[in-house]
């Protein structure tokens, strides 16, 4: 009866080792920010337009004719292309 009390008690303890280590382990892993690689660094600061990169501010005429203006979101997703006014332009 007394080993069956000692493997009881050894994998209670065992049990509360296993969560503790894994309540560690995770709340680590959520407190590390999340690695931001160069590539999608570089996919935040321009727009793309016919295989090529613009920075913001940059203006292109598109294929359509009209022109276009790269423009950054506060939001801090990637840019995108803006058609600029006629009025602007004059």
């Amino acid at each position: 009866m007394g080993d069956v009390h000692q493997a009881r008690s050894l994998h209670k303890q065992l049990s509360v080792a296993l969560l503790a280590m894994t309540s560690v382990c995770g709340w680590s892993l959520y407190q590390i920010p999340p690695d931001v690689s160069a590539s999608t660094m570089k996919e935040q600061l321009h727009c793309y337009a016919d295989d090529k990169m613009y920075s913001v501010g940059s203006a292109k005429r598109m294929l359509t004719g009209e022109i276009r203006e790269c423009l950054s979101q506060s939001s801090g997703a990637a840019p995108y292309w803006h058609e600029i006014e006629r009025s602007r332009l004059h």
